[in-house]
């Protein structure tokens, strides 16, 4: 009986082990063969990403985002989902749906720099910043260039780091801010050719030349421009010879150079085929073909190139409407057709005036701001007038008085007058941020707050804190805040021991003064 027991045992024993192995065998294969199927999405988005990305260059950006949007719905790996993100986000773009784009960009950047995917983060800050310039928020255009440039610093990414800076400098040379878009065209240039960034280079080059036609130098953009044209043709790159033929077909435009426009424009043409139709640098020679046949009186070609743009440009809006219907009216009434003419020129105006009041109400919101602020100096001048007459004026007639009665305390009230000065210039005196952190600034004042009357000021800063990117506007911001609560501290609490503490909670900076 034991025996037989001993058998069922061994026999049970046997079975357990089999079902156990062939659960565990079962158990691999699955995984086995999800981990097949994720490997084949994968590959599968990639390859989507492809073809997306060829056909972004081609021009047919529904059938992009279509395909990307396919890809998306994947298993696939996290940098595969960045990169196609990005790539929807240059397809919406180029679309002209600015405000897509942007929504895209606002989801995609943050998860780039999750998975810290450098480049796609850079490549959507960029497309980010042209977004906003587009629809005209020119500050928020800025923000997304500069965000950009510390990522490419940091990572040292010379190639996005030029590339932002000709942004920029398109982007200073839209505001008319000329000097500034110099100065960036110029980096640009100076660290293109200190990497051996040909294109960049070229491409800082035109810029330049921009500059100098949107200030009406034409000539000084021929010059500017006419030396670099063998490196140009050199380069063999399509987008780089639309730029760099833009402003000086336009110069020669506009010093009536028309032998020299015969000459470039076959560069312009052969370059054009190999683009998009609706890419920005194919229409820009559209727009300067359309008004060289202004020139040439051949109006009935222009009214069927300037058609052409405008059916375009539901597409991508490169030229404002408002001079699209002027350039359309003036070609009408050339044609003789006065009524159209009227009604296409009375269409630009309503256009032109649209804009004007978007342009008034952004002026009036600025001029409300700014009053706010001058109301703010002038309660500030009111309040230091106060403390020089309660303070330092009350404490100078004290020192006279006892002068005469008591020199030790004359000698301490001195003292007293002594440090309220101190005091007073410390607030008067903008900190500089150029070459100094908040952080600095904020121990440097605190040090020098100790240093007078006995009180103790001590700084806790925190290394996240020391990490956050703070425009130098806000950190002068923060920076008058925590004088005015030591000040207060000093003043109204007869604090000897004040803690400044300057720390963060997520991604939002905390300032405490206790």
């Amino acid at each position: 009986s034991s025996q037989k027991q001993m058998k069922q045992m061994i026999h049970h024993r046997q079975y357990t082990i089999f079902t156990y192995f062939f659960l565990l065998l079962s158990t691999l294969a699955f995984l086995s063969a999800c981990h097949q199927d994720k490997g084949k999405e994968e590959k599968l988005a990639y390859s989507l990403f492809i073809e997306a990305t060829n056909y972004n260059a081609g021009g047919e950006k529904e059938k992009a985002i279509h395909l990307i949007d396919s890809a998306l719905q994947m298993d696939c790996a996290d940098t595969t989902r960045s990169w196609l993100t990005s790539e929807k986000m240059t397809a919406y773009t180029d679309l002209g749906k600015m405000r897509e784009a942007i929504a895209i960009g606002k989801e995609g950047i943050p998860f780039a720099e999750k998975i810290k995917d450098d480049d796609g983060m850079l490549a959507m800050c960029g497309a980010m910043g042209i977004c906003y310039r587009r629809i005209g928020e020119l500050d928020s255009s800025l923000t997304y260039y500069k965000k950009g440039i510390h990522k490419a610093i940091q990572s040292e990414n010379a190639e996005y780091e030029i590339y932002l800076y000709n942004c920029i400098s398109v982007l200073f040379n839209e505001q008319k801010r000329y000097k500034e878009a110099i100065e960036y065209s110029d980096k640009a240039e100076s660290k293109a050719i200190a990497t051996n960034d040909t294109i960049e280079r070229l491409s800082a080059h035109a810029n330049k030349a921009a500059i100098f036609m949107r200030q009406g130098e034409f000539q000084k953009c021929v010059n500017t421009l006419t030396p670099i044209w063998s490196m140009v043709k050199q380069a063999n790159y399509n987008v780089l010879m639309l730029k760099y033929l833009s402003p000086l077909l336009k110069s020669y435009l506009q010093l009536g150079k028309t032998d020299s426009i015969a000459l470039y424009l076959p560069y312009a043409d052969e370059a054009s085929r190999n683009l998009a139709a609706t890419s920005n640098g194919v229409l820009g020679i559209l727009e300067i073909k359309a008004d060289l046949l202004g020139q040439q009186k051949k109006y009935a070609e222009q009214w069927a190139l300037l058609d052409s743009i405008a059916k375009l440009s539901s597409t991508n809006q490169t030229m404002p409407k408002d001079k699209l219907l002027a350039t359309k009216a003036k070609c009408l009434h050339n044609m003789g057709k006065s009524a159209q003419a009227y009604q296409t020129m009375h269409e630009a105006y309503l256009q032109s005036d649209s804009l004007k009041q978007s342009d008034i109400d952004k002026q009036r919101a600025e001029l409300s701001e700014k009053t706010s602020y001058i109301n703010g100096v002038e309660n500030e001048r009111k309040r230091l007038a106060k403390e020089l007459h309660d303070g330092v004026c009350n404490d100078i007639l004290a020192v006279n008085i006892m002068m005469q009665t008591n020199r030790e305390e004359a000698e301490r009230l001195l003292k007293n007058v002594g440090h309220n000065v101190r005091h007073l210039s410390h607030e008067l005196i903008p900190p500089r941020f150029d070459n100094t952190s908040l952080t600095e600034l904020v121990e440097i004042y605190c040090q020098s707050v100790t240093a007078e009357d006995g009180t103790i000021v001590k700084p806790f800063i925190s290394t996240s804190f020391k990490k956050l990117t703070i425009h130098s506007d806000k950190a002068l911001e923060i920076y008058r805040i925590i004088q005015e609560c030591v000040s207060n501290a000093i003043k109204y609490g007869y604090s000897k021991m004040i803690s400044v503490v300057l720390d963060t909670i997520g991604t939002q900076g905390v300032i405490s003064v206790t």
